[in-house]
């Protein structure tokens, strides 16, 4: 598991974003954010929706369109 710090928000939940590491598979398994959401980068409903983009966006990360 490794936890990334996340740029201060207003939003609520943890100040941290969560990658769940496969050490075998050598892969994410999948992704925590920071209101304890889970993303699985290897299914088909892995990709942001434009909200949680404009989200990403307001807390500072620059996001590739």
């Amino acid at each position: 598991m490794i936890e990334a710090p996340l740029p201060p928000s207003t939003f609520e939940g943890t100040n941290t974003i969560t990658y769940v590491v496969s050490v075998a598979e050598k892969a994410v398994k999948f992704i925590i954010n920071s209101s304890g959401f889970i993303k699985h980068p290897d299914r088909p409903d892995a990709d942001f929706s434009d909200d949680e983009l404009d989200e990403l966006r307001d807390m500072g990360f620059d996001v590739l369109d």
